[in-house]
């Protein structure tokens, strides 16, 4: 039955060149997909992303697709499922099962924890606010993005104490709240990049469903057997050291983000995103660039205002609150037009959740 219906699929070996580099199938696949806005600053680093393998690397950054429903946030984790052959985790996953996945994904035997396997990844689809809620899973996101950091403790068998497993590896997930302006989950924050998903206006043609490809050995076809070669892996830890190197003169280099995505530059060399560090540090200060103007520097301003103005107001009208928008532009107070701010990101940043026409909170 099953060979039945994958006679009905397209297969990734339709869709994979061989005389393509990784980079070039990958973003190939992707905009047959889905179509993200600013285009070559994004598709550049969420390719990349999803090309890492914790086994290589010693620190990697959460990726965080986020954006309104029907916009396409979830391809890229179904595509990292299938690139990584794991899993597809949801806002449901226990953390027992999340740290089960983990082990056996990172290791060979995991009981041991002892010999490492290629590309350890968690792929969620969906979460909510109320999945980090959750200690455990949030301290799994926390310190699982070190290698050095990622020893965690679980309770182990009634009577037995605390075990303490691993945690590092790559995490991809996506979601229709803004996750990255809850003030609670800050240090989250800190960790992500962020690819942002809008609604496609101008496309009219026909998008390719990854669901409907069979993705049978296209792990161990492409993904394994790219990282078994001598030749990437010596690619991989030449750049590693050049970046570390490097120097970052661009204002928008902390040295957070330059430890942040050190791992993802090399990895970038090795698959063909960037021919050189120089490069992909350039690639990459776009995207801080474009990752600052989208979170930080845009809302600022209107962020105080409507924390000035909504103070003490546990319910707004969505009317209420466009009008309010629209007078501090017509005002010229705000430095940008309305349609250049995530209006629902400030408002979750501010506590609120929007239900129908009406803004409340908790």
């Amino acid at each position: 039955m099953q060979a039945m219906l994958r006679d009905e699929l397209v297969s990734w070996r339709d869709l994979w060149l061989p005389d393509k580099s990784p980079y070039e199938n990958t973003c190939s696949i992707l905009n047959k997909a889905v179509i993200l806005p600013d285009n070559s600053t994004q598709l550049p680093i969420l390719a990349t992303y999803l090309w890492a393998n914790t086994k290589w690397c010693k620190e990697l950054p959460l990726m965080f697709n986020y954006g309104r429903p029907g916009t396409g946030k979830s391809t890229a984790a179904v595509f990292a499922r299938s690139l990584h052959d794991t899993e597809l985790l949801s806002s449901s996953s226990t953390y027992a099962s999340i740290r089960n996945l983990i082990k056996t994904s990172r290791y060979l035997i995991p009981d041991e924890e002892d010999e490492e396997t290629d590309g350890a990844m968690l792929c969620f689809d969906n979460v909510n606010p109320s999945t980090f809620q959750d200690e455990d899973v949030r301290n799994l996101m926390l310190m699982g993005y070190k290698r050095t950091t990622d020893r965690v403790a679980h309770a182990g068998a009634q009577g037995g104490g605390n075990v303490y497993f691993r945690c590092f590896s790559s995490k991809i997930f996506s979601s229709i709240h803004p996750i990255h302006t809850q003030h609670e989950l800050a240090e989250l924050f800190r960790r992500m990049l962020i690819i942002f998903h809008e609604k496609a206006t101008d496309f009219d043609g026909e998008m390719l469903d990854l669901e409907d490809v069979d993705w049978e050995d296209f792990y161990t076809d492409i993904y394994w057997r790219f990282h078994q070669n001598k030749s990437n892996a010596l690619m991989f830890a030449k750049a590693w050291k050049a970046a570390k190197t490097h120097v970052y003169s661009d204002a928008c280099w902390s040295p957070a983000r330059k430890s942040l995505v050190r791992d993802l530059l090399a990895t970038g060399v090795a698959i063909g995103s960037w021919s050189t560090v120089k490069e992909g540090i350039k690639t990459f200060t776009e995207y801080w660039h474009y990752f600052d103007e989208k979170v930080t520097n845009n809302r600022v301003d209107l962020d105080q205002f409507l924390e000035q103005w909504s103070e003490g107001k546990k319910f707004i009208m969505h009317p209420e609150l466009e009008n309010q928008i629209d007078k501090l532009v017509n005002e010229k107070r705000l430095l940008k037009s309305k349609s250049k701010y995530d209006i629902g990101g400030i408002m979750g940043s501010l506590g609120y959740t929007k239900e129908l026409d009406v803004w409340s909170k908790a």
